[in-house]
């Protein structure tokens, strides 16, 4: 889910500011698919589909992440299961790029140098005759693309847990890694972190952590994170424990592998898991919340999802947009949200979340400060 449309550079026409890209995966094979969709208009249409990849053997089962969209219309797309990073020219649908990366969750495009990108991934080890892809064990890569087009990577940080969003604010970079938030500036040769966030509800509910998913640009000074989820203070000491996380994440590889009838090598080497891990329906609200990166203040709000759906005319479950976002990207005046277990996208005015976030007559807050 991505849109973009720098303000320093001229927008090109093929490529509105009201239109969002979206990668799928269709169909019993897997396919990669890319849809488009207007702000006005009532349904997605499709752009480009199958996407052919350079590989036959990995070109089905795909499953998109994150994503970022360049000014000039290059789709860079997360393949999580196959542990690539591609790249796709809107105009035409070709893939210029298949960039290896450890269970790549989320990419960013650097808006200073868009031949840059970064992306929140994760890491391997050998053992037992088989290659453990493992994405508790996160690691940030740096790709690049040389003069002639062809792309690499390379680590610039390691020694993180699970990474689930990334994004480049003029120097600084951004990551979540579920229970907070950290910033810290790439091109330095020391990269120390600091910690932006830190996953606390603040809503009264001083036991519950917000887990943060995909990073997006909310304006010039704010970034939108979605939490997909919230836990018990004491549930988030397993994610915070990197060696426990990954043990974790090994283990429901090993039951994948199990519900799923592959074989270990294939089980370990591809870093997803099933669904039955994954989060389920929810009544929740839709939580979300908006970091200040000039001022460190994280505003937290929360939708009541239960009292839209009494607007709409259908009963069926299956058509409630649920809670679980796990991205959030602003276009134009609108928040759009994706849900991967939902056939629909939900769209949120931002005029509400600007009005709560710039008062009329407050007071500057202190740092760290947050309000619901």
């Amino acid at each position: 889910l991505n849109n973009r449309t720098p303000p320093h550079r001229k927008v090109n026409e093929a490529f509105e500011k009201n239109t969002v890209f979206v990668p799928l995966q269709r169909g019993q094979a897997g396919l990669l698919y890319i849809y488009e969709f207007n702000l006005n208009a009532p349904a997605a249409s499709l752009m480009h589909g199958p996407v052919s990849l350079a590989s036959e053997a990995t070109a089905t089962r795909l499953t998109p992440f994150g994503c970022a969209l360049t000014s000039g219309g290059h789709l860079w797309v997360c393949i999580f299961n196959r542990n690539l990073v591609i790249e796709i020219d809107l105009r035409s649908g070709e893939v210029l790029n298949e960039v290896e990366v450890l269970a790549p969750n989320d990419v960013c495009v650097d808006p200073l140098r868009e031949s840059v990108v970064y992306v929140a991934g994760g890491s391997s080890t050998f053992c037992c005759c088989c290659t453990l892809t493992n994405a508790a064990r996160g690691q940030i890569w740096k790709i690049e693309k040389r003069r002639n087009g062809k792309a690499s990577s390379r680590r610039v940080m390691r020694g993180v847990t699970t990474l689930a969003g990334i994004e480049k604010l003029g120097q600084k970079l951004y990551a979540s890694q579920l229970y907070d938030l950290f910033s810290f500036f790439p091109t330095r040769w020391c990269k120390s972190r600091r910690v932006d966030w830190k996953g606390k509800d603040n809503t009264g509910k001083r036991s519950v952590v917000w887990l943060a998913d995909n990073i997006q640009k909310f304006d010039d000074k704010r970034l939108v994170i979605p939490a997909y989820r919230v836990l018990r203070t004491g549930a988030t000491c397993c994610l915070r424990c990197r060696c426990f996380a990954t043990c974790g994440n090994c283990l429901a590889q090993a039951l994948t592998c199990a519900l799923q009838g592959e074989t270990c090598a294939e089980a370990f080497s591809d870093p997803e898991v099933a669904l039955e891990f994954s989060i389920n329906d929810t009544d929740d609200p839709l939580r979300l919340f908006i970091l200040n990166t000039a001022t460190g203040n994280a505003d937290h709000f929360a939708v009541d999802l239960v009292a839209a759906r009494k607007m709409e005319s259908t009963s069926e479950r299956q058509y409630f947009f649920d809670s679980n976002v796990t991205n959030i990207a602003r276009c134009g005046d609108r928040l759009v949200c994706i849900n991967f277990q939902q056939t629909r996208v939900l769209l949120l005015d931002v005029a509400p979340f600007e009005r709560m976030l710039n008062p009329v007559g407050s007071g500057p807050r202190a740092p760290g400060a947050s309000r619901v």
